[in-house]
């Protein structure tokens, strides 16, 4: 068995170990270090057994037919069970691998079912020959000030004012960021993340007001009267959700009024001033649902 068909193997059984071993520890991949390219194909590999997909079932040669210097070179695509496929190039030289390529236009040596692409997706920062700015440098030395802080809230119960507070904090350095000019970094990708799984907070204690303002005009309302619900569901209606699949009230929710970050079960937020913000959601989701149901 050659290299390649060795490679090949490993790829389509997804296994991790054979192919750290078969790859010589100098080498690179796709402008990454083995131990990145490595990594990138865990990743991949985790998500599949997520989605009960513990290997690739076909296999099928074929060749580039991108207008670019890749044009030609032959590789695989390696489909899986649910119709997802994975498409590689193989460049050799003297019987060894010395790149391998995405493929996004590529002709089969047989007939292919349609399928749904999967990349090898590396960032510009990642790449060996990335020279990071100085302006990168200190942007991410901020933003590791953000994570550092955000290990600081485990283990603890922290008002949610205050949480928010700190999340207007790293907002602020996200919306500075030049989205044209980062877009292609891991950094900004992560941070990206990083800032959406925390909105939740900023929404609760953003509810706030409006949402004591909407429980009041909703005591006037009578709950029967369809026509008065409804202008009161139309109000309302741009106030941002509080709620989501991965906020969960705590156990004593009724005494204390702590809720669990989405994110980080280990933080726990205090919205003891906030508890307006959750009655108007579970008043409004319960209306809104009635209305569904009576197809309106």
């Amino acid at each position: 068995m050659t290299k390649k068909e060795a490679i090949v193997k490993y790829i389509s059984e997804m296994d991790i170990d054979m192919l750290s071993l078969i790859l010589e520890n100098d080498t690179s991949f796709m402008n990454i270090y083995k131990e990145d390219f490595l990594v990138k194909f865990q990743e991949m590999f985790i998500e599949c057994r997520e989605n009960n997909i513990y290997k690739f079932s076909k296999v099928i040669p074929g060749v580039c037919e991108e207008d670019s210097e890749i044009n030609g070179l032959e590789g695989y695509k390696f489909i899986t069970g649910d119709k997802r496929a994975l498409t590689l190039l193989f460049e050799e030289e003297n019987n060894d691998i010395i790149e391998i390529y995405n493929c996004e236009k590529f002709k089969s040596y047989q007939n292919c079912e349609e399928t749904e692409p999967i990349y090898i997706s590396v960032y510009d920062d990642e790449k060996i020959d990335y020279i990071p700015t100085f302006e990168h440098i200190a942007l991410t030395n901020r933003i590791e000030t953000f994570y550092a802080q955000f290990e600081d809230f485990k283990n603890s119960v922290t008002l949610i004012e205050d949480f928010d507070n700190w999340y207007n904090t790293i907002k602020e350095v996200y919306d500075s960021i030049n989205l044209f000019e980062y877009m292609d970094f891991k950094f900004y990708f992560d941070f990206s993340s990083f800032v959406v799984g925390n909105m939740f907070a900023h929404f609760i204690v953003e509810n706030g007001e409006i949402s004591k303002k909407a429980l009041e005009e909703y005591k006037n309302i009578d709950s029967e009267n369809e026509f008065e619900i409804l202008e009161w569901l139309f109000k309302y209606q741009d106030v941002s959700s509080v709620f989501g699949d991965e906020l969960k009230k705590a156990d004593d929710w009724e005494k204390r009024s702590l809720v669990i970050h989405k994110e980080e079960e280990s933080i726990v937020l205090d919205c003891s001033k906030y508890r307006s913000s959750f009655k108007f959601e579970e008043i409004y989701d319960k209306h809104y649902d009635d209305q569904k149901i009576n197809g309106i």
